[in-house]
């Protein structure tokens, strides 16, 4: 495989990981926050479409859908969040995918954090996830996936800003 210790997992963070994020789900979350707050379902719609269209695994898209179901679930049941309700009767109603980058915005707009606060949720969440999945793989242990989380997470702030201006159409690849 590529990823065979500390260093090549690094590379594979900074080459595959971090600018996926930067080019489908931040921008898609950061879509999905804006559109959420002026209650544009279209456009909620539409981004949960092309979130799972982006995903060309289909495990991939079943992991999303099941995260983001989750996530929309909760915002709905523990914080009685209207906005949370209305996404999941539309998602029913017109089958939208799940997608986790869009249930990550809708919990954002229901605890009422910024912007800023959920894209740097979703990054943290995929690093530490897929560094989490890596220890169990590869003698990183604990230190060393730490070291790569601080690592990754210090081009957060400019990946967040770059992608907080991607327009729809240029999502993705």
């Amino acid at each position: 495989g590529v990823v065979r210790d500390g260093a090549t997992m690094q590379a594979w963070l900074v080459r595959s990981v971090l600018p996926a994020l930067q080019h489908t789900d931040l921008p898609i979350a950061a879509h999905a926050w804006r559109a959420f707050g002026s209650e544009d379902w279209n456009t909620v719609g539409e981004l949960c479409v092309l979130s799972s269209a982006l995903k060309s695994a289909r495990e991939a898209r079943e992991a999303s859908d099941r995260i983001g179901r989750q996530r929309a679930e909760l915002a709905a049941n523990l914080r009685a969040s209207p906005l949370a309700r209305e996404f999941l009767r539309r998602a029913e109603e017109n089958r939208w995918p799940y997608a986790a980058p869009v249930s990550a915005a809708l919990e954002g707009r229901a605890l009422g954090a910024p912007l800023s606060a959920v894209l740097a949720g979703v990054t943290y969440a995929s690093v530490a996830t897929a560094l989490s999945a890596a220890m169990k793989l590869l003698r990183l242990g604990q230190n060393g996936a730490q070291t790569l989380l601080t690592e990754a997470l210090a081009a957060a702030p400019a990946m967040i800003a770059k992608a907080s201006t991607i327009r729809v159409e240029d999502i993705g690849w």
